[in-house]
């Protein structure tokens, strides 16, 4: 799998035209599922045919577990697609996993409400000698 790896790196640099930064990002991501894959399967060399569903959402649950963000695990979805597309257009495999896994939802984070004091110097704020300010204060 380390050359596929290689080979896929060669093409998203060349056909593709990512940066550096971008094909050093899909390598990282990419080899870090193989470790996992070789780990999980207990296999030193893997093969294209040994990638499935079930060890990528292996790979996701362990992310999980380790408490990578919903942002970065999906980065890592998005790669290992994006090498799983590559593999099957190059005929190493006939199907994709990849494209049955679900990306995790992107957190919505609520913002934190204003204090009382912090209220109060808001609505403060507006300076209702100056015209801007005289519009400003009824609208907050």
């Amino acid at each position: 799998m380390k050359e596929h790896l290689r080979k896929f790196i060669d093409y998203l640099s060349l056909n593709r035209n990512v940066s550096a930064h971008t094909a050093d990002a899909y390598a990282s991501d990419v080899q870090q599922f193989l470790t996992f894959a070789g780990s999980h399967l207990e296999k030193k060399e893997l093969s294209p045919q040994d990638i499935d569903l079930d060890l990528i959402r292996a790979f996701m649950g362990d992310l999980h577990r380790k408490g990578q963000s919903r942002a970065s695990a999906s980065r890592k979805l998005s790669a290992l697609r994006t090498f799983m597309k590559y593999l099957k257009r190059e005929g190493w495999i006939a199907i994709d996993p990849a494209a049955l896994a679900v990306s995790p939802t992107r957190e919505q984070k609520v913002p934190a409400p204003l204090s009382m004091d912090e209220m109060s110097r808001l609505l403060d704020m507006p300076d209702p000698s100056d015209p801007p300010g005289r519009r400003d204060r009824p609208i907050l």
